[in-house]
């Protein structure tokens, strides 16, 4: 069985470092607990912008929460169950609250920018990056219907209505 990976996201939406947030290019703790918590603050955060309608630095806030929370297989595969319980717990909103932005984002008619995945040289296509979040998240919790829901409007955003449809009945 694959095992879940969490890709490390790169701030895609900035023009150079110089115009960044601070936040955007906050490095990463070497602290488990740490590296939670300021994924959990990313998240909240983006919360707070997707639901003023805000989308892209929302958009930004859920990448810089990836950044944070992501580990390696290998590093999954070492962690006690109770971490692994605690970062699926923040890395699963995360996911999901990043499709939901992507999505909201293009049936509002933005753009979304292409995603450049650490570790790769081209940029990545938002919703192949969003089926792919979905996937590590229905991996990890087979069971997950939220997960099942935003695959389902995936697969609609995408004109793939009678998979869209089986979504939701897994959803269900």
């Amino acid at each position: 069985s694959r095992q879940v990976t969490v890709a490390r996201l790169l701030p895609h939406t900035m023009a150079s470092t110089a115009d960044a947030e601070a936040w955007e290019t906050d490095e990463r703790g070497y602290v488990f607990e740490e590296r939670l918590a300021t994924a959990a603050e990313h998240k909240d955060r983006g919360n707070e912008h997707f639901k003023a309608g805000e989308w892209q630095i929302a958009l930004r806030r859920y990448e810089r929460a990836l950044y944070h929370c992501a580990f390696d297989p290998m590093q999954m595969y070492d962690l006690m169950e109770k971490h692994k319980a605690a970062a699926y717990a923040v890395q699963t909103p995360v996911k999901l609250n990043y499709v939901a932005c992507v999505l909201q984002m293009r049936e509002a008619g933005l753009d979304v920018a292409p995603v450049q995945v650490e570790g790769e040289e081209e940029p990545r296509d938002p919703l192949d990056r969003c089926e792919e979040l979905i996937g590590e998240v229905l991996e990890a919790e087979p069971n997950h219907a939220k997960a099942h829901f935003r695959r389902a409007q995936l697969l609609r955003a995408r004109g793939d209505t009678r998979a869209a449809q089986e979504a939701l009945e897994e959803a269900e």
